[in-house]
């Protein structure tokens, strides 16, 4: 029996209309950074009083699906998908014919109705097609040592093994690079070392119904969204003074990448009303002191929590 490695895993996507529809081939993939999402399958025994231990027949299968995370880099295009499942239907206007499409995301309810994605994940010993699949939280990373990376959860329905099928991996020369990228505090902009984003849809994922295994499909429940972000930077003498006073500040990260036309690829991710949460400065090390932002993102009074645009060569979200 061969042994599987890294190397040879791989995960890929395409949308699922309606929701919970096996759909084949995958229209997306990407190279992995990381991946854990694993197959669910509880047994739960009988819960008769008789006998003291469980019998080889008193178990039943309660729950089959997967859950868990994979992560990769971000590119100007591929990810599109993925952005309007997480947060909402994705609105596209041309910006130069033939050549620059910007396609913007904003955090909406309801989330992608009665549609859902299918995931090919390839782990190198095994494949396997997970349907039914609603993207329950992301986070997105910055950095200037690497490439952008976002990091997915989701929750699936049906899972079945599968052959290995044949990935198409994105261009590498355009994939968004972390000294493409400048953050910007009330749109001034502000020299930083990481910055992480995290959206959680608040999703009611265990639906259960009955005459199936399967979680139905999971909905926004009551609970609140949630978009959180750490920002770390250089301390200013204003960065105490704001959190003790809890000013409200809007905050962008905005990427730009090779030229496309009349401009270029561009990456942006705008949040309108920030409040620090914590006392933002550290004293670590000798040396220049730092500030960790630890941001929560506040719903404005007109608009929305969360936009991102991304506009590439992509005409239409796949």
């Amino acid at each position: 029996m061969p042994t599987g490695f890294g190397r040879t895993s791989y995960i890929g996507w395409v949308e699922e209309d309606p929701y919970g529809t096996l759909v084949t081939p995958p229209t997306k993939w990407a190279e992995l950074i990381g991946e854990d999402i694993r197959t669910i399958r509880t047994r739960t025994p009988r819960p008769v009083f008789r006998g003291l231990d469980v019998a080889e027949t008193d178990l039943y299968d309660e729950k089959e699906g997967a859950e868990g995370t994979f992560t990769f880099e971000l590119n100007y295009n591929d990810a599109l998908r993925l952005l309007e499942h997480a947060l909402g239907v994705g609105a596209t206007v041309n910006e130069e014919v033939a050549i620059r499409d910007a396609h913007t995301f904003t955090l909406t309810d309801p989330l992608m109705t009665d549609k859902g994605l299918t995931f090919y994940v390839n782990k190198g010993v095994d494949e396997y097609q997970v349907s039914g699949c609603k993207i329950s939280n992301v986070r997105w990373t910055f950095d200037p040592a690497r490439n952008g990376q976002m990091e997915v959860t989701i929750v699936g329905q049906n899972v079945i093994g599968v052959a290995p099928t044949a990935p198409t991996f994105p261009n590498v020369a355009r994939y968004i690079a972390g000294h493409q990228a400048t953050v910007e505090i009330d749109t001034v902009a502000r020299n930083f070392d990481s910055l992480e984003i995290t959206l959680n849809n608040a999703l009611d994922i265990d639906k259960r119904i009955l005459g199936s295994k399967s979680i139905d499909q999971p909905v926004r429940g009551d609970s609140r969204r949630e978009i959180t972000a750490i920002l770390r930077v250089d301390a200013l003498d204003t960065d105490w003074d704001n959190f003790r006073a809890g000013t409200e500040f809007q905050l962008e990260v905005n990427h730009v990448g090779p030229v496309l036309g009349n401009d270029t690829f561009r990456a942006e991710w705008n949040m309108l009303k920030c409040k620090h949460m914590t006392d933002p400065i550290r004293l670590e090390s000798p040396g220049i002191i730092k500030a960790e932002w630890d941001v929560k993102i506040l719903k404005p009074t007109a608009g929305e929590m969360l936009s991102i645009v991304f506009a590439s060569d992509e005409s239409v979200i796949a």
